[in-house]
């Protein structure tokens, strides 16, 4: 499989988490540099326009891709000519080590929360919070979770069996039942898409949560290493777009239209904290972050030339 293969595999995908798609983004990187040997420095840097800007495409709403290709430029901006292709490459890796790192760190903080909860809610399928509910189970935390199915993808059902091999008890509802219930839990546990000035970005329903939450004093706490912070420069090449409606409704009858949209922003000032590998931040804490995020000056030519395949 080459990169162009991986990078139409990463747009079709619709339950992977973060991570994974990341992982597939550097593999492609990889892919794309071994190609790309013996090329002049002028065609080089044309070929990795395109190759950035489809990746850039591919998942829109992924904060971890954006912030991946954001490295990778502010490499080349920084290499000498001759060294470009290995630096990006030892980037590329570098940036799924660290995201891997930052994850466990996160898993690790994350634990704290669950010691003394003996409802966790929990609402779509993040890796991190699965590890950190894993993890506090292996250290003896005493819980069970509430969860939804997570339509249209049912990612929710695969967290759920996930949860209950490793002996969770787990309580599933409908999606729609889910604010109703926040009441019976002691926190919210949620995972990130993106983390932007503007908002938590996660799957559609988790602003209702957060309402319910707020409205019932539970504590909302998201799950989110630094990889998917995303600076507002980059938020020009963020985008929440319209999936395929045939995913909620195979065969709509005329008239009707299925708008079918995965992911949604919370505000921030909904949240009681976001917990990243450099500890607990409150949603001020989160913005100064944000406003020290360096961006490579090539992205913005890069979104103005806006290349072709």
């Amino acid at each position: 499989m080459g990169w162009t293969e991986l990078l139409q595999a990463i747009e079709r995908n619709r339950t992977s988490g973060a991570f994974e798609l990341t992982e597939k983004a550097v593999q492609a990187t990889l892919l794309f540099v071994k190609g790309a040997r013996g090329l002049t420095p002028e065609r080089f840097l044309t070929r990795f326009s395109t190759f950035t800007w489809r990746l850039l495409q591919a998942q829109p709403s992924m904060a971890s891709l954006l912030n991946l290709v954001n490295a990778l430029w502010l490499t080349l901006e920084g290499t000498r000519e001759g060294e470009i292709r290995k630096m990006i490459e030892v980037e590329a890796k570098a940036f799924l080590t660290g995201m891997r790192t930052a994850s466990e760190q996160v898993t690790r903080r994350g634990v704290g929360l669950l010691q003394t909860a003996e409802a966790v809610l929990i609402y779509s399928y993040s890796l991190t919070v699965m590890n950190t509910l894993l993890l506090a189970k292996r250290q003896r935390a005493r819980f069970s979770v509430l969860c939804s199915e997570g339509r249209p993808a049912g990612e929710g059902l695969r967290l759920a069996k996930l949860l209950t091999r490793k002996g969770i008890s787990v309580t599933l509802v409908v999606d729609a039942a889910l604010p109703g219930l926040v009441r019976e839990a002691d926190l919210c546990l949620m995972g990130a898409d993106a983390l932007l000035p503007s908002g938590l970005v996660n799957k559609v329903g988790t602003y209702a949560l957060a309402l319910a939450a707020r409205t019932d004093s539970v504590p909302f706490y998201v799950l989110c290493d630094s990889r998917k912070f995303l600076p507002k420069p980059l938020e020009r090449f963020f985008t929440i777009r319209e999936e395929r409606p045939e995913e909620i409704w195979r065969r709509s009858p005329k008239g009707v239209m299925v708008k079918n949209r995965l992911f949604e922003r919370t505000p921030l000032r909904l949240l009681t904290g976001v917990i990243s590998e450099e500890g607990l931040l409150d949603p001020d804490e989160v913005r100064k972050v944000l406003q020290g995020r360096k961006v490579a000056r090539g992205l913005f030519q890069l979104a103005k030339n806006s290349p072709g395949p």
